[in-house]
């Protein structure tokens, strides 16, 4: 049976609270030190979370690590949502709560949630037909088909001269993208504690029993390039990649196998800020996604938002996933702003924290007759565009624009 432990990020998972085992202990710190420590800091029979979200599963246990922005909200299933909420506007990653008809998947966890999407992502292609495509095939024939593969026919039919060994055009569903969602689906059989879920990736299997295993890694998803008849793809595609390469088998005798999803929060709430902003700009303005400029030798500058009215920068904002103590931004803060309101020439800018819906205004000291003649200042505002529920707040979104843009 499925255990849960919930925590929010920078928190403690320790042993025997509730109840991570020694061995469960050990396979994740195996695994952390795999990824270089990039997710856990190790303490003595303890683990520190660091700025990474998801969800990590070793053997029957399941660790959701959330995000929170407000040290005094404890509920864990708005931060659980806003975590959905946040990769599907981000990664367009299709997490919707689980049907009605799924009694077994109400109140679930993180990682049934992404498998049972990526399950039905696949469900989905299957029903609607896989895509075929013509693909050299090396077989033996009894007939000369296609082109004669001489180094093959030498070796295989020295003696049986009725065989050819050949060489010829396939058109089936036996292709790349198929071998990655056959392997995505085999790690969902082989780590996922769901019954329904698993019920679901075997019913789906039998679409791919004649596709090759082939190997995968993170360069064969920098060889895939969908088209228009695989465009379709593209959702489950991106669920199988995060599997698949997430996936660390344990090959030791009685270890445990681990499959994590994890999201660097900083990364995560940055992308979430402007696609979410972007989509949602009044009439006249956009956010463009700005180049790199150059500041210092080879060092370049890129600001997360830059607000456009006419062609002209109107407005460049930052989002920085953390609580400022007393709402005062940090100096190395200021000076970045400082820094993008100078390299292009921008008259305003904005720290954007999350927190509960507030400004603080401030402008940098400047006397006229120094080295640079026009007055700029920054901006600190905090949003956090989630409900009680942890779907998008409209309302608070709506009022970010109305202040923000208002003064521009």
């Amino acid at each position: 049976m499925t255990r849960l432990i919930r925590r929010y990020e920078r928190e403690l998972i320790e042993i025997g609270k509730p109840s991570l085992s020694e061995a469960e202990f050990t396979a994740l710190v195996l695994w952390n030190q795999r990824n270089r420590n990039r997710f856990f800091e190790t303490e003595h029979r303890r683990l520190r979370c660091k700025q990474f979200v998801g969800v990590v599963q070793v053997g029957n246990l399941v660790v959701e690590i959330l995000p929170k922005a407000d040290r005094a909200d404890e509920n864990y299933d708005r931060w659980h949502n806003a975590l959905l909420t946040m990769l599907r506007v981000a990664n367009g990653l299709k997490l919707h709560t689980v049907d009605k008809a799924d009694l077994a998947l109400r109140r679930t966890n993180l990682m049934d949630l992404f498998l049972d999407a990526y399950v039905k992502e696949v469900r989905s292609l299957v029903h609607a037909g896989l895509v075929k495509r013509y693909h050299p095939k090396h077989s033996v024939q009894h007939a000369l088909k296609g082109r004669l593969d001489f180094p093959d026919h030498l070796r295989a039919n020295i003696v049986h001269r009725e065989r050819f060994a050949v060489v010829h055009q396939a058109y089936d569903t036996d292709h790349l993208l198929h071998s990655i969602l056959k392997k995505a689906l085999d790690i969902v059989e082989r780590t996922c504690t769901n019954a329904v879920i698993v019920g679901g990736a075997q019913d789906v299997k039998w679409a791919f029993e004649h596709v090759q295993t082939r190997g995968i890694d993170a360069s064969t998803f920098d060889r895939v390039h969908l088209d228009r008849k695989t465009a379709v793809y593209d959702g489950a595609l991106r669920l199988a990649r995060l599997i698949i390469l997430n996936y660390n088998p344990d090959l030791r005798s009685g270890g445990e196998n681990v499959l994590s999803i994890l999201f660097d929060m900083e990364k995560l709430w940055e992308r979430f800020i402007h696609r979410l902003l972007a989509k949602r700009c009044p009439e006249g303005w956009t956010i463009e996604e700005q180049e790199e400029e150059a500041l210092w030798e080879k060092r370049t500058v890129r600001p997360d938002l830059v607000f456009m009215q006419g062609g002209r920068i109107r407005l460049i904002g930052d989002t920085k996933w953390k609580v400022p103590d007393d709402d005062e931004p940090s100096i190395e803060d200021l000076r970045q702003m400082f820094t993008y309101n100078i390299r292009f020439v921008c008259e305003r800018s904005v720290l954007l924290y999350p927190g509960k819906s507030r400004s603080v205004r401030g402008r940098y000291v400047n006397h006229k007759e120094g080295w640079h003649q026009t007055d700029h200042g920054c901006e600190v505002k905090f949003l956090l565009p989630f409900d009680d529920r942890g779907a998008i707040d409209e309302g608070q979104v709506s009022t970010f624009f109305a202040e923000c843009l208002a003064q521009t």
